[in-house]
């Protein structure tokens, strides 16, 4: 974390410029001298509500972050280096103003098979609407709550290929926390989190080693992937803090150790893309569970005659805990999207998505527009509503009960209030 923000003031807008300046005078360096840093993205974020938090959180948020890349190889390309630190500040959430390694790993490359060690990003998966067994790197979910942005995870690997497909295993050095937006911040959980007392299920709580393993192989039109996990689970539990007064509750996260099991497979058929994830998981401390993900994406080529193609996209997301599954777990919904792609210049691209609890008949509804401006600019909007049941209200004498134990139309309930559009320019150096 960079630093403790309370307000904006002079002093945080002064080091907003001081990292926006610092940034940019490196991306100028990079960008006119013989450097093996290869880019710098220098991002300003703005982000409005429509209406004040739960516990009147500001309706307006901005955000500035710097992302530098660096990437070196010799021995004949056999070994490279690749750095890529994350920085955050954040207008009006503390936790939300971080620094990450993103990656910082040394790749050797062998006949048949590579080495890595160092702090690595690897995505598993494949379908639209959640990756489901992505489970190698811990979720950066102070970025956004659709889960997609992770922290550098420390590992070791090693990746072998053959005709009879890719084999990878890993060894996961220790664990890193989910990060979780402060209380002053948007889509945070309108009780405390308090990190200083986090809960493992492990004896070495963050220093318990993982192991993954994973067979992938493509066939035809299509490929498919098995994977194995065992360690600490990345989704946290929240126990109530019994040793606070009434009036200062506080939620400790706690992560339990498990057992993954999974499967993704995607198939190409002319015009249809069928995607497929599943996974079955047996924590040591609560019930085992298995839940799933499938749907099918079709895209048409030149539309009404012109360069733009459009896919359509159906996924059925289920998990048999049912009721009893976590409020950000989608046990019964469907998603459908529509993608637009009019193949321009400028790498134009839009997609609107909804996803619909079939029994509790909440909803989630989504925009999604990025466009580049010229080389080295480019523009994302986000926008995001939701709607079903009713909105929590601190100041009602249920809030704790509608809260912590919800019912099972009600799980999105801290979230109705949480309707806004993200706005962000980024500059590429």
């Amino acid at each position: 974390m960079l630093y403790s923000i309370k307000h904006w003031g002079a002093f945080q807008a002064f080091t907003a410029s001081l990292i926006l300046g610092t940034g940019t005078i490196l991306a100028t360096n990079i960008a006119t001298a013989d450097s093996d840093w290869s880019s710098v993205e220098v991002s300003s974020e703005l982000s409005v509500f429509k209406n004040e938090g739960i516990l009147g959180q500001e309706t307006r948020n901005l955000s500035f972050s710097v992302t530098p890349e660096y990437f070196k190889e010799w021995n004949d390309a056999r070994d490279s280096i690749t750095l890529i630190p994350f920085f955050r500040l954040d207008e009006n959430d503390s936790e939300r103003s971080h620094v990450d390694l993103r990656e910082f790993k040394w790749v050797h490359q062998f006949e048949t098979w590579d080495l890595t060690a160092g702090f690595d990003i690897v995505y598993w998966g494949i379908t639209e609407s959640q990756q489901l067994v992505n489970i190698i790197n811990q979720t950066d979910f102070v970025e956004d709550i659709d889960a997609q942005s992770k922290l550098g995870q420390p590992l070791v690997s090693a990746n072998y290929g053959s005709e009879w497909g890719s084999f990878e295993s890993y060894i996961l050095l220790g664990f890193r926390e989910r990060t979780l937006a402060g209380i002053e911040g948007r889509y945070a959980f309108p009780i405390e989190i308090d990190h200083d007392h986090t809960l493992y299920a492990s004896e070495k709580k963050s220093q318990h080693i993982d192991v993954a393993f994973r067979w992938s192989q493509m066939f035809g039109g299509g490929d498919i992937g098995i994977s194995f996990f065992q360690g600490t689970e990345r989704m946290p539990q929240f126990v109530i803090d019994n040793g606070v007064a009434p009036d200062d509750l506080r939620l400790r996260p706690y992560y339990d150790l498990m057992r993954q099991v999974s499967i993704d497979f995607q198939y190409i058929s002319g015009s249809y893309l069928w995607k497929f994830e599943a996974l079955n998981k047996n924590p040591d401390n609560s019930v085992a569970y298995s839940a799933g993900t499938t749907g099918v994406e079709y895209t048409q080529v030149g539309l009404f005659d012109t360069r733009a193609d459009i896919g359509w996209i159906a996924e059925y997301l289920y998990d048999n805990r049912g009721e009893q599954a976590p409020a950000e777990v989608f046990e019964n919904d469907l998603f459908l999207g529509a993608r637009w792609v009019p193949n321009d210049t400028v790498s134009t691209a839009l997609l609107l998505s909804v996803i619909h609890d079939i029994k509790g008949k909440e909803k989630v509804f989504t925009l999604e527009f990025s466009r580049r401006f010229s080389a080295s600019w480019t523009l994302d909007i986000m926008a995001r509503a939701f709607s079903g049941g009713t909105a929590l209200d601190s100041e009602s004498p249920d809030f704790i009960m509608r809260l912590l134990q919800p019912e099972p139309n009600e799980k999105l309930a801290y979230l109705l209030e949480e309707d806004s559009v993200r706005i962000t320019l980024s500059k590429y150096f």
